[in-house]
């Protein structure tokens, strides 16, 4: 879901990623970003609250961009 709800002032995304479709059943899995960029540098990660960040393109299996 993307858009601007709540307490906001800037569209943001939420997700949620899960070991089992049924909301019942799953437990929530950790995430990683192989790789964004702040300010210039480029991290991976989770980025910091309220920091804008950028990220490249998908990767593929072998770790390059496309």
């Amino acid at each position: 879901m993307t858009g601007n709800s709540g307490n906001s002032t800037e569209p943001h995304l939420h997700f949620q990623l899960m070991d089992h479709r049924s909301i019942l059943l799953g437990a929530g899995l950790p995430f990683r970003l192989a790789g964004f960029e702040v300010d210039g540098t480029v991290q991976a990660g989770v980025p910091a609250n309220g920091r804008p960040f950028t990220t490249g393109g998908p990767a593929d299996t072998d770790g390059d961009r496309r």
